[in-house]
């Protein structure tokens, strides 16, 4: 058994020793799994994580500055470094390797030899080294948003790391976030990280978000989406395209399968007795066509390309239906689909078509053929002026003077 392997393994203890692994348990971190490294307590909670681990916790979005266990409101303040506990980490992980091969070898005298042995190997491989660091005091928060590019660019040379310019200001934001949380997170743990490894380690990080950045933007090249769209759209689209493949495909092996006769080649005499005559039209497009097929079939019978098909006629019954009339509020306006053919189109139908507006009805005007005397109040004839008994004139309605507002002097 190859005790220096499983050191880092909750697994590898007994059934007898289960107290143990209960124990490693609680000295690994709930949010790596891994032992603790540079333990820190919540001022509020009391829960105990790796610094690094909780600090990327808290910078993470969705995370609402909360604990990672109990989801209590915490915040980089509130971390208190534990170094008792980082001690009792150092001391758990020397000591398991040794009662491993204690509990696997037999009780003899031979074994105790060889377990006093194993001991003194293990305690000059185990012991930890004391690294110098020059990583004294914390970093503060900054706050990015009111700074301008070349600030924060001034930041990053401050701090070494000009090997990431030029970029943008999101991944220098991000660079120097993460530069920041890994500076103060060395401050926690006994065996700190050199300035230099701190930065090696961040502008690696940068690299690989680069690099799968630049992965994920090819695939969405290859699969025909838009930059923003996201990947999943991408399956049942190309579930559609394969479909078409295989019936395309399955056509080129039936033609492959099926060839035409050939046609008796004319013998030379008669070649030469009659003359050149130029091919037709619809033959010579034929030939055009039975060309860009044989250049799009592959030797193994393959589609070298996929052509588009056109989409499919729509049966009648699919045609039965009902129009339904909605308003986008994104594209504020409305819009109609098709219960059957669902057919979506802006141009209202003919249950929804208005009928064009009506010109307006003229009012009525009531013309009297007959006026009446205002003295003996006889009715005489429209063209007569004077009425015919008394010889009263006729008494026409006059407009009233209109009166013109003058400007008021100021």
């Amino acid at each position: 058994m190859d005790v220096g392997d499983d050191v880092d393994d909750e697994w590898v203890w007994p059934n007898e020793l289960m107290e143990a692994r209960l124990m490693e348990g609680i000295l690994r971190c709930q949010v790596c799994g891994e032992f603790l490294s540079g333990p820190v307590i919540l001022q509020g909670c009391r829960h105990t994580f790796c610094s690094e681990c909780v600090r990327k916790h808290l910078l993470a979005k969705g995370t609402n500055a909360s604990c990672p266990e109990c989801k209590c409101a915490c915040s980089s303040s509130d971390l208190i470094p534990n170094r008792p506990l980082e001690q009792l980490v150092g001391l758990f992980r020397a000591l398991k390797p040794k009662v491993l091969h204690l509990s696997s070898s037999p009780s003899s005298d031979g074994g105790a030899t060889r377990l006093a042995a194993f001991t003194t190997a293990v305690n000059t491989s185990a012991a930890p080294t004391s690294l110098t660091s020059d990583i004294t005091t914390r970093l503060p928060t900054i706050s990015y948003n009111v700074m301008k590019d070349s600030q924060i660019r001034q930041l990053m040379d401050k701090v070494g790391l000009q090997a990431i310019l030029p970029t943008s200001k999101d991944n220098m934001i991000t660079c120097h976030k993460e530069y920041t949380m890994l500076w103060n997170a060395q401050l926690d743990t006994m065996n700190p990280k050199t300035a230099s490894q701190v930065r090696a380690e961040v502008i690696a990080k940068f690299r690989q978000r680069q690099q799968e950045k630049a992965v994920m933007a090819s695939t969405r090249r290859s699969l025909g989406l838009r930059p923003d769209d996201p990947i999943e759209k991408a399956i049942t689209k190309t579930s559609v395209l394969n479909d078409n493949f295989r019936k395309l495909a399955d056509q080129a092996r039936a033609q492959r399968g099926n060839p035409s006769q050939p046609q008796p080649a004319a013998s030379p005499a008669k070649m030469s007795s009659k003359p050149h005559a130029a091919p037709s039209p619809v033959h010579a497009v034929n030939m055009q066509d039975e060309a860009k097929v044989a250049s799009n079939v592959m030797a193994n019978g393959d589609l070298r390309f996929l052509p588009r098909e056109a989409p499919a006629a729509m049966p009648m019954a699919a045609l039965d239906g009902t129009w339904r009339h909605l308003h986008s509020t994104t594209l504020d306006k409305s819009i109609y689909i098709h219960s059957g053919s669902a057919q979506v189109t802006d141009v209202p139908p003919s249950p929804f078509a208005k009928p064009p507006p009506l010109a307006p009805a003229k009012r009525h005007v009531e013309t009297s053929t007959t006026w009446t005397c205002a003295r003996c109040t006889l009715e005489n004839e429209p063209h007569v002026e004077k009425c015919e008994v008394c010889g009263a004139p006729t008494t026409k309605p006059t407009r009233p003077k209109r009166s013109r507002q003058s400007k008021l002097s100021l």
